[in-house]
């Protein structure tokens, strides 16, 4: 049992740990406002990745794998990832610090909340790491809660890793790093918000051929 805790324990962070929108929006907030704001975005983050490994766990994942119901999900989160971008590239541009206001208020918990749940394709994750984890494990419910036990818990260590190394970067960041440290996270949250709106359309394309042939 203790391989498979390691083992999933090491997956929670390296999961983290990817390069992705989240981390993005983190570094972003946390690099303005400290330690607080990034871990905030990063424990809403792992609220909402708790409520997938849920539906996945309890079965319920056929609600989101409804194809007009991830449809709905994808291009709302790539609406939501575009917006985060706008915002950050008016930061990247307001030479008097004035485009970054957006970030001086709350929501940091429910940003981070809600860039996992409007992503309609992380269903898909849980129910591989579910079934591939478990059959290693020999399956059972013990099995299973450990290993999303573990897997959770290397995500909560590289939130509070990575808001570290920020808070840290933070006394070092002037107004040209703050700026481009907005531009930089402006063109990730771009590029993840239109490859999510992609892979809904391409979705939508999918479901209107099978209506063709159904129909």
């Amino acid at each position: 049992m203790l391989p498979i805790i390691l083992t999933s324990l090491l997956l929670g962070f390296v999961f983290s740990a990817t390069p992705g929108a989240v981390n993005a929006e983190s570094l972003r907030r946390g690099i303005t406002r400290g330690f607080r704001a990034a871990l905030s975005v990063q424990l809403g983050s792992l609220l909402g990745d708790m409520v997938w490994a849920g539906v996945a766990l309890t079965g319920l994942a056929f609600l989101v794998e409804n194809r007009p119901i991830a449809l709905l999900l994808g291009i709302v989160g790539a609406c939501f990832l575009l917006r985060q971008a706008v915002s950050a590239f008016a930061g990247a541009m307001g030479g008097d610090g004035s485009g970054r206001t957006g970030l001086a208020g709350r929501g940091d918990l429910v940003t981070g909340l809600l860039f996992s749940l409007t992503n309609p394709f992380a269903v898909a994750f849980w129910l591989g790491l579910g079934a591939g984890m478990t059959a290693t494990a020999h399956r059972g419910p013990i099995a299973t809660l450990s290993v999303f036990a573990g897997f959770f818990a290397g995500a909560l260590l590289w939130c509070v890793f990575f808001s570290t190394l920020v808070s840290i970067g933070r006394r070092y960041a002037t107004h040209p790093v703050l700026r481009a440290v907005d531009a930089v996270a402006g063109i990730a949250l771009s590029y993840f918000g239109v490859r999510l709106l992609w892979r809904s359309l391409q979705a939508l394309r999918i479901l209107r051929l099978a209506r063709i042939l159904a129909g």
